[in-house]
């Protein structure tokens, strides 16, 4: 499904990304950990087209992705580590179906697909909530239902249990857990790793360190690379 080839990039003089390659079966869920500055909101970013690479290239179904940018932003959805920063309408219901009244759909048939979208996060009941007075948890809820709205291909989470308290953290990862399409998570909880992800692939200082659900259980590993047992 998604090809990552060579990839590196720079911010300055400075590279984030070095030389990362790893492929992506359809409906794999794969982790990318590490510790803070390894690279992984970076790599996320230039997956979602949000960044472009100084070389190499990511191919989605054999196509690079930054062929044609507005197709590959309709298959690929990020959701940021902020769900603030994808939440800015009256209503939560208007939030989910910005991406599709964009497009110029009926604000009749833009809402049934917002309700609809919020109900694949157990979300429905907010439709007329007002987004700055949710928690922390149904904020993020909602975010994944303006990306799921647009039915992508592959979604792409950053950080998403970062600033939940136990039960909103405990609530997203069965979500995810639950959610079928393809996915790649940026975390360094390794907890919910080793509850969502069949697979994890460890960054540090911007290249692959390892790329081995089983390392989870390493100490040694985990600590050489900055992170603790989960």
């Amino acid at each position: 499904m998604l090809d990552v080839k060579d990839l590196t990039h720079k911010y300055g003089d400075i590279s984030s990304i070095k030389g990362i390659s790893f492929a992506m079966k359809q409906g794999e869920s794969i982790c990318v950990a590490g510790a803070n500055g390894s690279g992984k909101s970076t790599l996320l970013q230039l997956i979602a087209t949000s960044l472009k690479p100084l070389s190499g290239d990511i191919l989605l179904h054999g196509c690079s992705i930054y062929s044609d940018l507005v197709a590959s932003r309709r298959k690929i959805g990020l959701v940021f580590q902020n769900p603030d920063d994808q939440l800015f309408m009256p209503a939560v219901w208007e939030d989910v179906a910005y991406g599709v009244l964009s497009k110029g759909m009926q604000i009749s048939e833009a809402k049934d697909l917002a309700l609809h979208a919020l109900s694949k996060v157990n979300a429905e009941h907010l439709a007329e909530r007002m987004p700055h007075r949710l928690s922390g948890g149904e904020k993020y809820r909602v975010a994944i239902a303006t990306v799921l709205i647009l039915e992508p291909e592959l979604l792409i989470l950053d950080e998403p249990t970062a600033s939940l308290d136990p039960k909103a953290r405990k609530n997203i990862i069965k979500l995810l857990a639950e959610l079928e399409c393809s996915k790649i998570i940026a975390t360094h909880d390794l907890s919910m790793a080793k509850e969502i992800c069949n697979r994890v692939i460890f960054l540090n200082h911007g290249q692959i360190a390892a790329d081995a659900a089983n390392l989870l259980t390493d100490e040694h590993f985990l600590h050489s690379i900055g992170l603790e047992l989960p």
